[in-house]
Parts: C-alpha cells; structure tokens; sequence
C-alpha cells in the first residue's frame, strides 16, 4: 500500500506543477511602444523602466520595442492586451503597421497614449480620433495646477483635487470632448504662461478648457458627424476600409510625462497605473471575456473577470525578439528596446474584479495540501 501512495503523490506532484505552470502564463500582456520619428524625450528610458516595474509590481507583463515591422504581423500584435505609446513622435509606423493597429483597434484591442503620443501618425485621422486630439504646441515647461474633473476614476483616486505638476502643459488642435471624450484632468489655465498665443486663440481649438487627460470607451475609431478639424476628420483620399470605424475597447491619453522625476513620482505614478488598469479592465479583450470571436486581441481568458495581472510566457518572448526577465529572476540578453518583463502573481483586485493568478495560487496550494494528506493516510494505513 506505502508503494501505491508513493505513485499517488508522485503523480499529484507532476500534475500540480504542470497546472500551476499554466496558470501562472494566464496574465495579461502589454506593449510599450516608443519609436520615434519626430522629437525624442530623454524621459523614454525613464518612462519604459518605470512602466515595467509597475508590471512587475501588479502583475502585468510588459514587452517593450520600438521595431516598426513588428506592427507587421496581425497574430503578434493581437497577444496584446494593450498597446501603450509612450512618447511615440512622427510617423511611427509603416503603412502595414498602421493598418494592423486599426485592425487591432477596431476588433477590441486597448489603447493608453502618454504625452507625445498626440504628437504621432498626424495623417492618420483614426489615431487622431483614438488618441483624441493631435498636438498643436506647448508653452515652456513650468510649474501650473492640475485640476482633477473625474475623481471617481481610477487615473485619479489617488490624486489631490488641485495638483501642482511640473510638466509641459500640452495645447491640442482639436478639442477632445467633441469626440466623445470624458476629461480626468484639466489644467488652470491662470496658473499656465503661455507663449505666443493668447488664451482666446487657444479656446478655438481645444474649447474654453484646457484638457490634459482623458478616455473612452467603445466607438473609438468612427468619424465624427460635423466637421472638427485638427486632423480628426476623415480625408477623401483614404479608401472608405482604411478610415477606421467602431473598436470597442477602451482607450486612454494623458499628456503629462514630459520630466525624468516625473516617472519617480509615486502621485504621477499611482495615475498611469489607475489608468493602465482601467484599460486592461475593458470586456472587449479575450482575457476578460470567453465569449469573444477568434479575432478579438487579448491574451488568454484568464476567468475571474476583468483584471490588470498578466503574463508573458517564453513563447511572447521569442515573439518580442529582445530579452525575458522575470519577477526575482535575472535578466537574458537582447535590445534594450525590444525587451519583454514578466510579473508575479496579481495580489490585489481592479474596479472590483479579483486578481485570478493569486486566486489561482491558493486553489493550487489548497489542492496541494489536500492531495498530500490523502498520501500520508494511504501510506500510513499499511
């Protein structure tokens, strides 16, 4: 009988490892996209470092590259659950890219852009429209009060109602809520020196208030009805299929992130993760929602509801091209540009929704537990 225990555990063993193995894959994944073809922040190294310690610290995993042509494959880009532009500037991508992006998009696909991002692909009308508004200029750096519009947002829990930024106080072509857009965060526009334009002219483009981050969700893409301006209309000489239309997720822009100590900030920090969060919450993307076409972007249904935890297995890795490192682990080699972070368990829960690699975990070890007991009475019954 101690001989058929023995086999019993050893089995149990084997297979509790290969399930944990598994669930610990089941995460969410991000991309950190911050090719730039325009002007390029020295605050780029700074932001990637900073948004993949976030990944590791709650659990969503990070690949990080600023390789154009991997846009180009459909299949690599849908393992996405999110796509970040992190201060991307100019065109950025290649006509295949940008087609792949829109498909994303528009098939459910999650969108965070972060400071320059409005200052990218300014020919392409549906980013303008996903993004929000495109930039039109910013005034020195300097000192101004950040206003907080949404508290109940989790960009702006953890935010004081008047916040004192050192930042670029960014000024739009366009104003963002005529495309549907809620504001989180307006600057007082008497706290901002402006430079050459009067505050009269810039209320022609971005309205009597001055947004600095906003969302959306759902119908990220569709054109507006009545003419705009700014870059966000449709152009007569983009086919009618490339244009873009609908895109269920959720997208969000912040225009802050301009400084080196801001990505040290832990206020400014605790915004990008609510933020980050919220996107990856969106019931568009396969990992929230088993009920999706084969086509919808996401990783792996992970079952327990909309949750920030994530995951890059080795596979995502090689996907990346560059290196794989994990919480605790060290790091492989590859660029430092195209680079892929792999967190640990999610420890905590996201609009309500609970982590379900932690959950995961327990049920694991539970299982575990439970499995060994059996053993020990069968092989003590002897």
């Amino acid at each position: 009988m101690t001989r058929i225990a023995a086999h019993f555990s050893a089995a149990v063993a084997v297979v509790l490892v290969a399930v944990a193995s598994t669930t610990v894959d089941a995460r969410q994944k991000v991309l950190l996209y911050s090719r730039t073809a325009g002007y390029r922040h020295p605050s780029i190294p700074n932001a990637i470092a900073a948004l993949e310690k976030l990944g590791q610290e709650h659990s969503f995993d990070t690949v990080h590259t600023e390789n154009q042509e991997k846009f180009e494959s459909q299949d690599w880009l849908d393992q996405f659950d999110a796509v970040v532009f992190v201060s991307a500037s100019g065109e950025a991508l290649n006509s295949k890219g940008i087609t792949n992006f829109r498909k994303y998009i528009e098939n459910g696909g999650g969108y965070f852009g972060i400071h320059e991002a409005t200052d990218c692909l300014s020919k392409t009308p549906w980013y303008a429209r996903l993004v929000g508004a495109l930039f039109n200029n910013h005034p020195f750096i300097q000192k101004f009060t950040v206003n907080v519009v949404d508290p109940t947002h989790p960009s702006a829990t953890g935010l004081p109602e008047a916040w004192e930024v050192y930042d670029e106080a960014y000024n739009f072509l366009s104003n963002p809520s005529e495309l549907d857009k809620t504001y989180v965060l307006t600057a007082d526009q008497s706290t901002i020196k402006e430079n050459d334009q009067s505050v009269s002219d810039l209320h022609q483009f971005e309205g009597k208030v001055h947004p600095i981050a906003w969302y959306k969700e759902g119908d990220l893409l569709t054109a507006p009805t009545k003419h705009i301006g700014g870059g966000v209309d449709n152009i007569k000489h983009i086919p009618k299929k490339q244009r873009g239309t609908g895109g269920d997720g959720r997208a969000y822009y912040t225009a802050l992130g301009h400084t080196k100590a801001c990505w040290t900030d832990d206020v400014f920090l605790g915004h990008i993760l609510g933020a980050m969060q919220w996107v990856l919450a969106s019931p568009s993307i396969k990992s929230n929602n088993d009920t999706l076409p084969s086509s919808a972007p996401g990783s792996s249904f992970i079952g327990l509801g909309a949750s920030p935890s994530s995951s890059t297995s080795g596979s995502s890795a090689e996907a990346s091209g560059g290196s794989y490192a994990s919480a605790g682990s060290g790091t492989g080699s590859g660029s430092a540009a195209n680079s892929v972070n792999s967190a640990g368990a999610h420890t905590g829960a996201v609009l309500g929704a609970a982590g379900s690699a932690t959950t995961v975990s327990v049920s694991v070890m539970a299982a575990l537990v439970c499995l060994s007991a059996v053993a020990l009475t069968l092989s003590t019954s002897v």
